[in-house]
């Protein structure tokens, strides 16, 4: 599924820029980074952060000098891990116990930004604001291991992965806002960029948890010119 969304982006990638030579000025272009993703307050766990991949296509349009809109339809790795350990006395022996787990769900997303690049000498700075949607493909999985020990030996070592049909995966679609801010480097026909962002969830992964997928990310990016 990863391989395949990823080689339909860059595919829609060339056909979009053979086709923009007879549109007006705008710009297009790919990006791609690392998501720091977590679940947002953690109200079972403390959630620790999932790194994942990002891909994005990338459709800027001039607004005026220092002011454009980007859309950025793309494929994002998102979701978050865990870990919990107990120990205390049983029977006058010691039971100990840990799991670790990790949330893993992949997200077609669609941030629609403002963007505002001053120029800063020969460099332009990037200041991103905008909504952004996800709908997610494929179920979200747990992947987890378990180990309990009593009086010194293993009673339980175990560890898989199961797809989560209600709640953590009941919901596939969810929105919320990006913000982020970045440098760019205009050569003579192309822009290279790198930006980081925060991802404000805002939609309940679990209605009753009020949690959220939020996160930063960091990624790396270029922009050619088309048109006249």
């Amino acid at each position: 599924m990863k391989k395949t969304t990823i080689f339909r982006l860059l595919i829609t990638a060339l056909i979009f820029i053979s086709a923009a030579k007879s549109q007006a000025q705008y710009s297009i272009g790919i990006r791609g980074g690392v998501n720091f993703a977590d679940f947002q307050p953690g109200t079972i766990f403390e959630y620790d952060t999932r790194i994942g991949a990002n891909v994005a296509l990338l459709f800027n349009k001039p607004i005026n000098p220092i002011l454009s809109i980007q859309v950025e339809p793309g494929f994002s790795q998102r979701g978050a891990q865990y870990e919990t350990s107990g120990e205390g006395p049983l029977n006058g022996s010691i039971l100990s116990s840990k799991e670790t787990g990790k949330f893993l769900s992949n997200f077609i997303e669609l941030p629609i930004l403002l963007q505002w690049k001053p120029r800063i000498g020969i460099l332009e700075g990037i200041v991103s604001i905008g909504p952004e949607l996800r709908y997610r493909v494929g179920k979200m999985k747990l992947k987890y291991t378990s180990k309990i020990t009593y009086d010194g030996e293993v009673t339980k070592d175990e560890s898989g992965k199961v797809n989560l049909e209600g709640g953590f995966g009941e919901r596939t679609f969810d929105y919320g806002l990006a913000g982020g801010a970045g440098i760019a480097y205009p050569a003579r026909s192309f822009k290279i960029f790198a930006e980081a962002r925060y991802h404000l969830g805002l939609r309940p992964l679990v209605e009753e948890l009020k949690m959220h997928n939020r996160g930063a990310s960091i990624h790396l990016g270029v922009l050619v010119p088309m048109g006249n």
